[in-house]
């Protein structure tokens, strides 16, 4: 867990992995006036084309109980 000294905010890691120069971040964030966490799905890729290195960054968010079980 981690969180801003004294802002009571929370956030989890749950997964983190490199695949194909991308990254994939799977990680919930809780803040202290709501009931449950935020799910977030996050993906970024870094490429480069001999003269720039363009940064991609892509992001899903949900409600925990939004979820499937399985």
């Amino acid at each position: 867990m981690v969180g801003a000294r004294g802002g009571g905010q929370r956030a989890k890691l749950l997964d983190a992995r490199e695949r194909d120069r991308k990254y994939l971040l799977e990680y919930t964030v809780q803040k202290p006036e709501e009931d449950e966490p935020r799910h977030f799905l996050s993906a970024v890729s870094l490429g480069f084309n001999g003269r720039r290195a363009p940064w991609l960054s892509v992001f899903a968010a949900r409600l925990e109980r939004s979820l499937p079980r399985g």
